[in-house]
């Protein structure tokens, strides 16, 4: 999950001009924290120990569907990039 968080924090470095990187850093840090709550809302409606596995099941999908999206998002970069040459 590091590994992951610093390669979209380089890939924000690189493909997105010096002038709008607040804006799109603002972005994705209320988007953090709008999980952040998720997951304790999430934590407070199922407290109990029997719920476990169901919170970690949705976080492993919540985590899977961010991958898989990066993935795509990186797979069109790198046609794209390979269409401009």
């Amino acid at each position: 999950l590091w590994c992951f968080d610093l390669t979209v924090t380089q890939l924000l470095q690189e493909t997105i001009c010096e002038s709008e990187r607040g804006v799109v850093n603002g972005v994705q840090s209320s988007m953090n924290y709008l999980m952040d709550l998720l997951h304790f809302i999430m934590v407070i409606s199922a407290p109990h120990p029997q719920h476990f596995g169901i919170l970690v099941i949705i976080s492993v999908i919540f985590i899977s569907t961010g991958h898989s999206m990066f993935f795509l998002y990186a797979h069109r970069a790198k046609r794209k990039h390979r269409l401009e040459t």
